[in-house]
């Protein structure tokens, strides 16, 4: 009787207690909250011990609540006491988290503003919705800050970067920023092409407003449009085409008509042996050159040795001494 009603005192500090069998001593009962109690074997057949008991009840209460004291375990009896599973999970930083809900209340509030922008981990930038040359950057904290590309170039939003207007699609934002022009260049940056009364090989690199004279080489043009330079029938100069420009006019052929090359003849230039002219169905010219010490053959299409076509049997040999004269 003094066993019980001390046990009953403990009890109502650990909320379970034990209690030995009356008839075999080599048993006990669990007793646990709400639970019924449940019979259980001495640990290693020593007769039971209440202060033994407690001690093990008191390592597994502290192993429960996160301590590393381990009760002692008994083959019979381990689905009664379940192993604490470790969780790798790394929990969020605190501080992490309560900048990210301050950024997205912040933009919640001031979502109408456009002095503030959907927050993200990294800044970034958007596009104007008129004007192509301007853009806005975006930071972690949801502050926006309008930018404007250098003059003469243009946002690119796929790229999220400035570039030359041959490289971005600016749709229907069609305005730009006020030009800064100064000699030789309509903007600060850019490429600009020549009149093509005075030449449609030309143009001027411009860059932080100073210009630069370019040139196409033989028999291309520049294209404004696409910044590069081109053969006069792949430009939409038209004041630029073929003819006008090459000074050769190709013939005219019919759709039934047989070409030598499938979709070109080869014509020779009529001042130079090295020099021809690819002649396309629609009647467009492209100059071409043969190889050095080569010249074309009319009758082939071909380049050839300069001793199978007559008249140009000393080509070479005269364009040496002709550059060697300019040279010395």
């Amino acid at each position: 009787m003094v066993v019980r009603a001390t046990l009953t005192v403990i009890s109502l500090v650990l909320i379970s207690f034990a209690v030995s069998d009356p008839a075999d001593d080599d048993y006990y009962y669990d007793y646990e909250e709400y639970d019924s109690p449940s019979k259980s074997d001495v640990y290693k057949s020593n007769e039971f011990n209440l202060g033994a008991l407690v001690s093990a009840w008191r390592d597994y209460v502290k192993e429960k609540r996160g301590g590393h004291s381990k009760r002692p375990s008994h083959s019979s009896n381990k689905a009664a006491y379940p192993s604490v599973q470790k969780n790798n999970r790394k929990r969020p930083n605190r501080f992490e988290e309560e900048e990210q809900e301050t950024r997205k209340n912040k933009f919640e509030e001031y979502e109408d503003d456009k002095d503030y922008c959907e927050p993200r981990d990294e800044s970034y930038f958007t596009p104007d919705e008129v004007q192509c040359d301007k853009y806005y950057e975006c930071n972690i904290k949801g502050e926006v800050q309008e930018k404007l590309c250098l003059d003469g170039l243009m946002f690119d939003v796929k790229r999220e970067r400035c570039d030359y207007p041959a490289k971005v699609i600016c749709g229907d934002r069609k305005k730009l920023q006020e030009a800064r022009p100064s000699k030789n260049c309509p903007r600060q940056n850019g490429f600009f092409a020549w009149p093509s009364g005075i030449s449609c090989q030309k143009f001027w690199d411009c860059r932080e407003g100073k210009g630069y004279l370019q040139a196409c080489p033989e028999g291309v043009i520049f294209d404004p449009k696409i910044d590069a330079c081109v053969t006069p029938d792949q430009s939409a100069r038209k004041e630029c085409t073929g003819g006008k420009f090459l000074g050769f006019l190709c013939p005219s052929y019919t759709p039934e008509q047989m070409l030598r090359f499938g979709n070109h003849d080869r014509l020779s230039h009529p001042d130079n042996c090295q020099k021809f002219y690819s002649c396309l169905r629609d009647g467009s010219p492209r100059l071409a050159a043969c190889p050095k010490n080569t010249v074309f053959n009319n009758g082939t299409g071909h380049c050839g040795e300069p001793s199978e076509v007559p008249g140009c049997e000393d080509f070479w040999k005269k364009k040496e001494e002709d550059e060697y004269d300019y040279y010395y």
